[in-house]
């Protein structure tokens, strides 16, 4: 859908090392890294405005995530119990009317890289643990293609206890391992957003941990899409947000792979 925005041997390089994480994630990393991202978002918005067929298919494949922010589903297929996509890249935007909820905290399907475009975020991530003392969470364990239901049967409860905590701010670009708990919490009364590009989808769904039962949606599948007009007025009060802020800041990186926890930024 956006491929015209991203070089086409940079997609040809993703694509190319779908087999190979590690070496996809770098490949994905040298293109978000140098990015100047709000540029890059300013000319999203600039064509969703122009374009009415692209304006169209962005509203089709955006919606309200449950866990409180705007999904933008940018490019590559949607996965599915069938499909599992080499790639992907998305916008997500976190409005400060949509404070109210706390996110569930998970892992995913697939490694990532993640640039902060304006706004801060408090990232956090998760481990299991033994120690009774530790907080104690329901498990549920999404499969794509499933209705996101779950009986008593299908749900664990496990005990995780706290460990990276930092506050990520605009520019800061971080990569994440398919399997690492966390968290992510907006911060201030700001609109935040980031920019995110998926690598090879390696297994077939995620796991999602609640602190209190919820079997009847466990997973809370986002399913209405919010439309060419949503779409083109979220992004164009994104970047008004982004002009209005002037924020040009040093790209901060904080990066992970083989661990399980984020290192610090670097």
């Amino acid at each position: 859908m956006i491929t015209s925005l991203i070089p086409d041997g940079t997609v040809k390089a993703w694509s190319d090392q779908r087999a190979d994480p590690p070496a996809q994630l770098a490949a994905i990393r040298q293109w978000l890294d140098p990015l100047d991202a709000q540029d890059w978002v300013r000319t999203l918005c600039e064509r969703a405005l122009a374009d009415d067929d692209f304006a169209a298919r962005l509203g089709e494949n955006a919606v309200e995530h449950p866990n409180g922010f705007d999904m933008l589903h940018l490019t590559g297929p949607l996965p599915t119990a069938a499909t599992l996509p080499d790639y992907r890249v998305r916008l997500h935007i976190w409005w400060p009317e949509r404070r109210d909820g706390t996110e569930d905290i998970h892992n995913h399907a697939w490694n990532f890289a993640s640039r902060v475009i304006t706004g801060a975020l408090r990232f956090t991530t998760y481990t299991p643990t033994d120690d009774a003392s530790a907080q104690r969470f329901f498990k549920y364990a999404y499969r794509f293609g499933s209705d996101g239901a779950y009986t008593d049967q299908d749900v664990e409860t496990v005990r995780l206890r706290p460990g990276f905590d930092a506050t990520l701010t605009t520019g800061t670009c971080y990569t994440l391992d398919h399997q690492a708990l966390h968290r992510i919490t907006p911060i201030g009364d700001q609109p935040a957003a980031t920019l995110v590009v998926m690598g090879t989808t390696v297994r077939a769904g995620s796991d999602i941990y609640t602190e209190q039962p919820r079997h009847a949606n466990g997973a809370r599948i986002p399913r209405d899409p919010l439309g060419t007009n949503a779409v083109r007025e979220r992004l164009t009060r994104l970047t008004t947000t982004i002009d209005r802020g002037h924020e040009r800041v040093d790209q901060t990186r904080a990066s992970q792979w083989d661990r399980t926890e984020p290192c610090g930024c670097c």
